[in-house]
């Protein structure tokens, strides 16, 4: 869940880092093995399991099939509004009930002015970030000397002006009303584990009107090396232009630069912008299978606007064959995800990794 630029909380496809044009039936496997692997987690017998792997299939079809006869300008806009979110898995289970609840009053609270009363303060009359690590460490306490000088005042701003320019003119101005007064580095996410993530605290006209956004390091998406490089030159932009295709609203801060320091490529949005996620963990088997249904709803409203709706939609019918067979595939594929977990808590529990928890 997040917000519109409109204020408006919408239920969509986050989550853009390996964003790649390739075959559409990838992203529903995925989908379909995430499912099986969640059920499992959550305890489930493998008998819902795997109906939760057909249920993928089955939706996105039943989906697909409205977006098909759809004009190219009608799926553009079509979207998935919150409160049918909730409705949906308020109908399937008390469960499915409360966590929606609590995913859209999770969502409410992150607002800017929440995210800065926790992550900044004020000194000396300029606000800077609290240092909490190892999750949060402002750049003034991990720059070297020698880093500090190359990151000069210019450089700073050079990097700032790159970002800027990738916005439409329109954000420009309103970002121009800003200026940046301090930066963190910020751990991400399990899946953004291993990449550089910082946070930048920009100051407003007022004392109380301020932003913080993020940028995250980008990299070549791992669908490259199968389906050929990307048309973009630039891995932030492969992100960043992925996102705005297929989520039905976006991010209005969404662009990108290449840092100084690092050479790195790096995406930018904001922090915690009225965002909020359902725990598949709360769900029973009811309001599971209809939350992973919900999820392949937006799937394919991403594929219809990026892809050809009506050959998809052809291909699949009813989803019931291709049901069976991906679902088949996603048993595997959670057997050997699991192998592979295993594999690494063994190797951590040996020593040859070293991993900290609790953090």
């Amino acid at each position: 869940v997040f917000a519109t630029p409109e204020r408006k909380l919408v239920f969509d496809v986050n989550d853009f880092d390996e964003t790649h044009p390739g075959p559409w039936e990838w992203d529903l496997k995925r989908m379909a093995a995430s499912a099986v692997v969640a059920g499992r987690e959550n305890g489930f017998s493998e008998k819902d399991n795997r109906d939760a792997a057909e249920s993928v299939v089955q939706a996105y079809a039943k989906a697909m099939k409205p977006h098909s006869e759809m004009s190219a300008l009608d799926v553009w806009y079509h979207h998935v509004e919150v409160d049918g979110v909730q409705a949906v898995l308020a109908k399937a289970s008390k469960k499915g009930k409360k966590s929606a609840k609590k995913m859209v009053r999770k969502a409410r609270s992150k607002t800017q002015e929440q995210t800065l009363e926790k992550l900044t303060t004020i000194e000396d009359g300029r606000r800077r970030f609290i240092s909490d690590p190892p999750l949060v460490v402002p750049f003034r306490e991990v720059l070297s000397e020698e880093e500090k000088e190359q990151l000069s005042p210019e450089k700073i701003r050079e990097n700032w002006d790159q970002y800027v320019a990738t916005l439409p003119a329109d954000r420009r101005r309103l970002i121009g009303r800003y200026y940046p007064v301090d930066m963190a580095l910020r751990v991400g996410g399990v899946g953004s584990v291993g990449t550089r993530c910082a946070i930048m605290v920009l100051q407003g006209e007022s004392e109380d009107d301020a932003i913080i956004l993020q940028q995250k390091e980008a990299g070549e998406s791992v669908l490259e090396k199968y389906l050929g490089q990307s048309e973009y030159t630039n891995p932030a932009q492969r992100v960043v232009e992925g996102q705005r295709l297929m989520q039905a609203t976006s991010d209005i801060f969404l662009g990108w630069h290449q840092g100084t320091l690092t050479n790195l490529h790096y995406y930018w949005r904001q922090l915690k912008d009225m965002k909020g996620s359902v725990d598949p963990s709360t769900l029973d088997e009811a309001g599971f299978k209809t939350y992973v249904a919900i999820c392949a709803v937006c799937l394919a409203r991403a594929h219809a606007r990026t892809g050809d709706a009506a050959s998809i939609s052809g291909y699949l019918g009813k989803g019931k064959s291709l049901g069976k067979a991906i679902a088949d595939f996603a048993v595997a594929y959670a057997d050997q995800t699991e192998k592979d977990h295993q594999a690494l808590v063994e190797a951590i529990e040996s020593g040859r990794v070293v991993a900290e928890t609790g953090i």
